[in-house]
């Protein structure tokens, strides 16, 4: 069986404060993407700051659960992080 992936938004594009298709995204396995909370629905009433973090702290948990090695996923995660902030849409 082939593995596919697939990307996704971190911070999910329909609650994100930047143009549709611009936001930041990671390349998951589909099964994966599929047990995300945002997959097929939209989270509401919360920044980009609480966006973001919601969706790193499952993704931590999603990859974990899913036998990723912990210093890779770590480091790719920072990553997002990091740019997300350079994107902008953050308030202090």
């Amino acid at each position: 069986m082939k593995t596919t992936y697939t990307p996704h938004h971190v911070i999910q594009d329909t609650v994100s404060v930047n143009s549709h298709g611009k936001g930041i995204t990671i390349n998951l396995r589909k099964d994966i993407h599929l047990q995300t909370e945002t997959y097929g629905s939209k989270r509401t009433g919360l920044t980009n700051r609480q966006n973001l973090a919601s969706d790193i702290l499952e993704l931590r948990v999603l990859l974990k659960n899913n036998g990723y090695d912990r210093s890779v996923f770590n480091a790719q995660l920072n990553e997002l992080i990091k740019q997300n902030k350079v994107l902008g849409g953050f308030e202090k």
